[in-house]
């Protein structure tokens, strides 16, 4: 990214955090109707401008059909700060219903923009639920990673321990 383009990015970012919030709500979740870039904004200006920290959901199909029977689920996701139509299904329910989602926001590629964007801003990963030893080699092996960013020593991982399968 340019360095022009980072002012500009900074810029409209603190607009965008700003700005009032469209949600349109599908299955009962209030998904938020932002774009890409949108999204990629509100998440970097939340990491800049706030020190508590915000959560950000990916909303499949799969997720807003399991918020129906898993109350703990439902109540994370409505928690959340930022709900991304993470699929076009949800996209194009919500346009049968009226509601006006602009694209689907994917969480892989959201997350991906985010590794790109904040190795240079200085900001740290943390991951929770990964297998051991995941951590110490993702920051160095992600694919998902620029070359260019520099991510040694920052990224953390929490691994739940393993519990059979029931």
């Amino acid at each position: 990214m340019t360095e022009t383009a980072d002012r500009e990015r900074s810029r409209h970012a603190a607009a965008t955090a700003a700005a009032p919030r469209e949600r349109i709500a599908l299955m009962d979740c209030p998904i938020d109707s932002v774009t890409f870039d949108e999204a990629l904004d509100r998440c970097l200006a939340s990491c800049t401008q706030s020190q508590r920290p915000h959560l950000v959901i990916p909303i499949n199909v799969g997720i807003l059909m399991a918020m129906r029977r898993n109350e703990p689920l439902r109540d994370a996701c409505l928690a959340g700060d930022l709900l991304l139509a993470d699929g076009m299904p949800v996209v194009w329910a919500a346009r049968l219903l009226g509601g006006r989602l602009p694209h689907r926001v994917s969480g892989v590629d959201l997350m991906a923009r985010l590794l790109e964007a904040g190795g240079p801003r200085g900001l740290r990963v943390f991951l929770l639920g990964a297998e051991e030893g995941v951590s110490p080699g993702w920051s160095g092996s992600s694919p998902i990673v620029s070359p260019a960013s520099s991510w040694p020593d920052t990224a953390t991982a929490i691994s739940p321990p393993k519990t059979s399968p029931r």
